[in-house]
């Protein structure tokens, strides 16, 4: 499943939502809100991991063309 920056952005607002509503009612808080919480953080880290997969896949076939048009120099 691809990680949309949409998708990122939607985790990180309903995290930040959902750790205002626990300092609210810290007493309150219960095991389910945090493994909310972390659900949202890991879809934050799993389009980081993409992103940087992405960024090493552009920069490997950015090489491969700079060779690639030094040989036909």
């Amino acid at each position: 499943m691809t990680i949309t920056n949409e998708t990122r952005i939607e985790a990180l607002k309903e995290a930040s939502i959902s750790i205002a509503c626990c300092l609210d009612e810290v007493s309150e808080v219960t095991k389910e809100d945090l493994e909310h919480i972390q659900s949202q953080l890991c879809i934050l880290e799993n389009y980081e991991d993409e992103e940087e997969v992405r960024n090493r896949k552009l920069t490997r076939e950015e090489e491969a063309n700079m060779r690639y048009m030094r040989n036909e120099d």
